[in-house]
Parts: structure tokens; C-alpha cells; sequence
């Protein structure tokens, strides 16, 4: 049987469905005012990706997973020795999102132009951002889930910032398209 959300988990659904909206009215702005085809692209994208994290934390399938994940391991009795899986996998996770950061700068530095581009780009880098913190969350190796989860919560302002960024984006982006400045 399913816990029950916490608190905090539908609170934090409630303002993923915010930036979902958000997002889709990027979108429709961008249908609307006939602007490049990847910002309509990005910004569904980009909705449906908080949709799903609106769902993840309604119905806990991050610590679902993760519990089956725990499960694996101990019906295999190789719970003892995980440290030798997720510290390949803290590494391959780690530099598949160190190479999208740098790519993402790249393409800021040499192709973005205007703002719109920038809010768009921004919106991605984010989101990308939260995708990392999940899979960090999911790989959960001991010195990590110290640092998200110790005194400083680090979890709860990194989620919290990068989905409010998004959302400021989402809002810029349309005041920006409507304004046609740029």
C-alpha cells in the first residue's frame, strides 16, 4: 500500500503544476506569435517534464524506485558491497551533467540571441538541473545524501530554486514575446 504524501511532496507538486502551466503558456505564446519552432518545442518539453515530477511526488515513484532498488540488491546479498555499483554510477552521472552544463554554455556563448533564446536556455539548463538532482537522489551514495540532505537541505533549495528559475523564465519569456521586444 502507498504512503501518503507528505506535506512538503504536495506542495512541491502543486508548484511543479504551476511551472507546467507556466510552461505551456510559453508555449502558446510562442504557437501564437509565431516565434522559432524550438521554443514551442522546448517549452512542451518542458511542461510535460513537471507534469511527470507533479506526478513522481504525488505518487512517490522516486522512493519507489529507490526501495526497489534496495530490494535488488538485498535479494541478490550484494546490499553490502552497493558502494562498488553507485560510485560508478555518482561518476557516469556526474559527467553526463558536467558535459550538458558545459554544452549548454557553449551554445549561450556562441548562438543564443535575445533574451527570449536566453530564457529558453535557461528554462532548459534548469530543468536538466532537477533531472541531475533526481538521478543524484536515486543514486544516493552516502557522502552525497549528506551533503543534500544534512543541515543545509541542499535538496530542498536546489529543487526549489531551479523550479522557481524555470518559472521566472516562463513568465520572461511571454512578457518578452508579447512586448516583441528583442
Amino acid at each position: 500500500m502507498m504512503a501518503a504524501p507528505s506535506t512538503f511532496s504536495i506542495l512541491a507538486a502543486a508548484l511543479y503544476l504551476v511551472v507546467a502551466g507556466a510552461a505551456v503558456a510559453a508555449a502558446a505564446e510562442a504557437l501564437r506569435r509565431r516565434q522559432v519552432t524550438w521554443h514551442l518545442i522546448v517549452w512542451g518539453i518542458i511542461a510535460a517534464l513537471f507534469a511527470g515530477f507533479a506526478i513522481m511526488r504525488i505518487y512517490g515513484l522516486e522512493d519507489m524506485l529507490r526501495g526497489d532498488l534496495r530490494t535488488i540488491l538485498y535479494t541478490e546479498r550484494t546490499y553490502e558491497e552497493r558502494r562498488s555499483l553507485q560510485k560508478p554510477l555518482f561518476a557516469l552521472v556526474f559527467m553526463v551533467a558536467a558535459a550538458m552544463v558545459g554544452g549548454l554554455v557553449y551554445v549561450l556563448a556562441n548562438s543564443v540571441r535575445g533574451r527570449r533564446d536566453v530564457a529558453a536556455m535557461v528554462a532548459i539548463g534548469s530543468t536538466g538541473g532537477l533531472i541531475f538532482l533526481a538521478l543524484l537522489r536515486l543514486v544516493s551514495l552516502h557522502s552525497v545524501d549528506a551533503l543534500l540532505y544534512g543541515p543545509l537541505k541542499l535538496n530542498w533549495f536546489a529543487d526549489l530554486g531551479m523550479t522557481l528559475a524555470v518559472l521566472a523564465c516562463a513568465f520572461r519569456y511571454c512578457l518578452v514575446v508579447r512586448t516583441r521586444q528583442d
